[in-house]
Parts: structure tokens; C-alpha cells; sequence
């Protein structure tokens, strides 16, 4: 799987670029809550393998909840670093998957 250049972000974690991206729109699964937040993160250049983040919290725009979580550059950073240490090289063929809680906590928005 190749992230799309639009909408993706660059980071560079140790030294290496890479891309991440969030899903533009919640899929039917994650608008109904029955799925988490997730982002991609592959090498920005000659992509081989995708690290697949599950961020354990709904998304903002799901249609059901009224808490808020924000995903920041360092979450994504702090996930490939993790990732790296449990055995994920990202220039060798194959996807990985990866949980991990986001820096801040949901919180409920003021209606």
C-alpha cells in the first residue's frame, strides 16, 4: 500500500523522512464507533513497508461521540520510534501493526 502525497504529512524520526496520514473521512465502521482512530506511516522515499498506528480512541468526527482526541506529530513520532524497537524496518516488504494511547486524553467538548 502506497500513501497518497496529497494529505499525507512528513516527519523525520532518527535521522529518516517519512509520511503519515489520517483518513480524511471516518469509514462506517469508525463514524459508529465500532473502530478506532488509525494513521499510516511509511518511508517518504521508495516505500516498501506500512506501519499501520491504532490509536485506541474514537475519531472526532465519529457520529456518535462527543469527546475530542487530537493526534500530533509527536504521537506519530513516539509510534514509529516504538515500532523500531519491537522490530519494524521500514525498508524491508511487509505491513506492521502497532497500538498506542495518544499523548493527550479525550476530552468532552463544551456543547
Amino acid at each position: 500500500m502506497v500513501i497518497p502525497k496529497k494529505g499525507s504529512r512528513k516527519i523525520e524520526v532518527g535521522g529518516i523522512v517519512y509520511r503519515w496520514s489520517i483518513r480524511k473521512k471516518p469509514t462506517y465502521s469508525q463514524g459508529n464507533e465500532w473502530t478506532n482512530l488509525k494513521a499510516v506511516v511509511e518511508l517518504f522515499e521508495n516505500p516498501v513497508s506500512t506501519l499501520s498506528i491504532d490509536f485506541m480512541n474514537y475519531r472526532n468526527d465519529s457520529w456518535l461521540t462527543d469527546t475530542k482526541v487530537n493526534i500530533s506529530p509527536i504521537d506519530v513520532s513516539d509510534c514509529i520510534l516504538k515500532s523500531i524497537s519491537l522490530g519494524w524496518v521500514a525498508s524491508n516488504s511487509g505491513d506492521y501493526q502497532i497500538e498506542s494511547e495518544p499523548h493527550n486524553k479525550p476530552l468532552k467538548q463544551d456543547k
